[in-house]
């Protein structure tokens, strides 16, 4: 969109200049008035604002919004609850799904290329989360069995026939055997509910622009420990029933400890902090995205959001900001 930008008669891209402070007018905290930019990197700079649109992302919008509170001499940005309910997309292997099946089945292969989600009517009648499942195939023998063989205790437990068939197949004790042809691991991207001591708070420590840093506060509560649990093992019913095979769902997902696993990480999707809602006592921005007892200073992105799903953020976060320029046209 370069040429697009130089080329428009509304746009004024300015580079290299990051925001430091949003300044509201003194004898009208609501309304903001100038920002604080460090311009070209040199100097400080005051811009005079008629809208304010704040889309940084899901950590920036809160720092510099938690800072421009904290300089603020009157009740600008004042009792409302930013930088809370922060949450992120908790992903990674959960499970592993053996099948004697070989690889080339069509319903094995159907297994690879499927999103599993729950759907609406599931989700409402378990009260879960939302999630979607994965299947990842190991193709190559060699990690298979060293992989298996790290996994069999906890498949011998779940599925004892299985699971001595398994250990045979490995050790070659029975060439007759039927051999296992496929080894999956199973991989979730799960929504969490909205937390509000998963949090952005101000560092003591600063940039280089004197602006403080931020200490992030995300911790995995029991409702996706709860709802992965249910949704693993009505998929292994499922499974069991057409043959395909069995789920060893990791143990840490009952005694609820898979934060502290290496097969756990989060998605990069920085979600809440400034969510949605309609007032000022659990939510920082109203339906059209304006900051609750403000005129004219607006946030975008995913930071806005009062849950995330299981999905990428990024086409909501597009929606939403058409969505805004439709209503600041009007």
């Amino acid at each position: 969109y370069n040429e697009e930008i130089k080329n428009s008669k509304n746009i004024f891209l300015l580079l290299n200049s990051p925001l430091l402070e949003i300044i509201s007018r003194k004898d009208n905290y609501k309304k903001v008035e100038k920002i604080k930019i460090k311009l070209n990197n040199e100097k400080d700079y005051l811009l005079k604002i008629d809208k304010l649109i704040l889309a940084t992302g899901g950590i920036e919008n809160s720092r510099i919004l938690l800072w421009s509170k904290h300089l603020s001499k009157n009740d600008f940005l004042k009792n409302m609850p930013i930088g809370n309910y922060w949450n992120e997309h908790p992903s990674g292997e959960i499970a592993q799904f053996i099948s004697e099946e070989k690889g080339n089945n069509s319903n094995i292969q159907r297994l690879t290329k499927m999103h599993l989600v729950p759907n609406r009517n599931f989700i409402k009648k378990e009260k879960i989360n939302n999630i979607t499942i994965n299947f990842y195939e190991h193709k190559n023998n060699e990690n298979i069995k060293k992989t298996l063989i790290h996994r069999i205790k906890d498949l011998a437990c779940i599925a004892p026939n299985l699971g001595k068939k398994i250990v045979d197949s490995l050790i070659n004790l029975r060439p007759n055997l039927r051999p296992v042809h496929c080894f999956f691991s199973v991989l979730f991207n799960a929504e969490q509910k909205p937390t509000f001591n998963n949090k952005i708070i101000l560092s003591d420590k600063t940039d280089i622009y004197g602006m403080p840093k931020v200490k992030l506060y995300w911790n995995i509560q029991s409702d996706v420990f709860r709802s992965l649990r249910i949704v693993l093992e009505n998929i292994g019913e499922q499974l069991i029933k057409k043959k395909y095979g069995r789920i060893g769902i990791d143990r840490y997902v009952f005694d609820e400890s898979f934060k502290f696993s290496k097969d756990i990480f989060a998605q990069y999707h920085h979600i809440g902090g400034t969510i949605m809602g309609d007032n000022q006592s659990n939510s920082v921005v109203d339906k059209n995205l304006r900051v609750h007892n403000t005129e004219n200073l607006y946030i975008l992105g995913s930071s806005t959001f009062t849950t995330g799903g299981h999905s990428n953020p990024t086409f909501s976060i597009v929606q939403f900001s058409l969505r805004l320029a439709d209503h600041l046209l009007l």
